[in-house]
This record gives structure tokens, sequence and C-alpha cells, in this order.
């Protein structure tokens, strides 16, 4: 389709904006992330599509054109995973991660706004769904307080679905989207490049979440190296003793104090 290519241009100027987490794409392969109903979204792995993009487990960034000479441009999650993996910016794992998400945040201006939408398919799995923002505010004015609302919010849209889902539907009919900074700007390339300039910081920290299973993964390998780090300390230890020639109730001694001090 001829609207299509309109993408093109306004990808290649993200190109250059996003460098490193963008792909270059000819155009098309830009045309395939260009959906039915008017909006791109910005693939940030190995995504062959748009249907690929969708579903991934991550935040993802999306603009579209409307006739009447807008962008809408937002960072955002809108499947169940990413949701979930955004959550995870709360845990204790991500502490350093929070903090500049939440200062970067705040250093965007008063045009952007953060929501959490109730994304409704009342009918049937595949319909187009509809939106309904249940919480907004400029997200310029993040901080810790209004993160854990907006995750509360999310927390009780998951729970009333989960109760509908316990009802006997068949498919998920309520789910959670979070808009963590969205815009709509005039269609200006200067503009454009300065609004995703802008968005770039927040989006290399949301593309950094981990999931639960990635949590746990690297917090196991974090003990197993500190016990090995560990273990080497002690073998060190002991092997001072025995080049210092102490044993018996001296070097039992010595180990029990290093151990307590080495818990």
């Amino acid at each position: 389709m001829s609207w299509k290519k309109e993408y093109v241009k306004w990808y290649k100027i993200a190109e250059e904006v996003l460098a490193g987490y963008i792909r270059p794409l000819n155009e098309n392969e830009i045309n395939k992330f260009v959906s039915q109903n008017n909006w791109l979204i910005i693939p940030a792995g190995n995504e062959k599509d748009r249907k690929e993009s969708v579903i991934r487990s991550d935040a993802n960034m999306y603009f579209a054109l409307s006739e009447d000479g807008k962008i809408d441009i937002a960072i955002v999650c809108n499947t169940l995973e990413s949701v979930r993996r955004m959550k995870n910016l709360l845990h204790g794992f991500h502490t350093i991660e929070k903090e500049n998400f939440i200062r970067e945040l705040r250093r965007l201006d008063k045009r952007f706004k953060t929501r959490v939408v109730r994304k409704i398919k009342e009918h049937h799995f595949a319909q187009t769904p509809d939106y309904e923002t249940e919480f907004e505010f400029t997200t310029n004015m993040i901080d810790e307080d209004r993160l854990l609302q907006t995750f509360r919010k999310i927390d009780e849209i998951m729970e009333e679905s989960s109760g509908e889902m316990k009802q006997g539907k068949s498919w998920r009919t309520l789910a959670p989207v979070i808009d963590i900074a969205y815009t709509t700007i005039d269609k200006d390339e200067a503009e454009f490049r300065e609004i995703l300039k802008q968005l770039k910081p927040a989006y290399q920290i949301a593309l950094r979440i981990k999931t639960d299973r990635e949590i746990a993964e690297e917090i196991a390998r974090q003990d197993e190296r500190k016990n090995e780090e560990k273990q080497k300390r002690f073998s060190e230890f002991v092997q001072s003793l025995k080049e210092k020639g102490i044993g018996g109730k001296e070097y039992r001694e010595a180990i029990e104090q290093w151990r307590k001090e080495n818990p």
C-alpha cells in the first residue's frame, strides 16, 4: 500500500537517532512492521515482522502517522509478558535501573504522558481491542510513589481479568497496557528527532529489565561466584596458617574465628 511507504522516511530518521537499539532495514522490511491500523512497531531484536514484534516480552517503541499531519510516539508494554517484565523494575535486583529510569523519565518535557490502559476484547479473542484509560499523569512528574501506584493499577486490572477467566471465558477479555511515555507531535523532522532523543535513554533502560527467570539465573550465578571467592579466600587462609606452622588448638580457633568473620 502506498501509505506504508510514508513510514520509510521516518523509520530511517529513527535509525539514526536510535542507533544501536534499532535494526537497519530496507524499504520492504520496514513495510513488514507497519500494521493495517497504520502504526509501526520498532524492532529491537531479530523479529522478522510486526507479528513477531508485538508478542515480544519487553517494552517496545512505536510511532503512528495520521492523515491530519500528526505523529503519535510511545514506549509501551502492551503484552502480559512485557507488563510483568516491566514490573520487575521494582525487584531489588533492578534498584539501579529503577533509579535511573525514574531520573530519565523526569527529564522528559511536559508533552509526555504516562498511563495505564485497560485493553478490552469483549466479543472475540482476535477482535480489534477497545482501550480505556485507567490512570494517567504527566511523565516528568513520576517518582517512587507514582511508580508504585502505576503497578498497583496494573495489579487491579490483572486481578479483575483473572476473575473473568475463572468464570469460564475461553480468552482473556481484559488486559493491562502501560504507555510508559507517549506524546503526539506535528510531522516535523526536527521535532521527531528531538522527541526520539528524549526517549532513547529510558528506552535503553527498559530493554535491560530482566524476566523472573533471568533474574533468578543471574542471582544464582552471583551466589556461585561469591561461594567460589569465599572458598578461595578460605583456602588461602588455611595455607597461610600452615606456612606459619600453626596447628592444634590454635589452628582450630583460627579457623573458627575466620568462619565467624566470613559467614
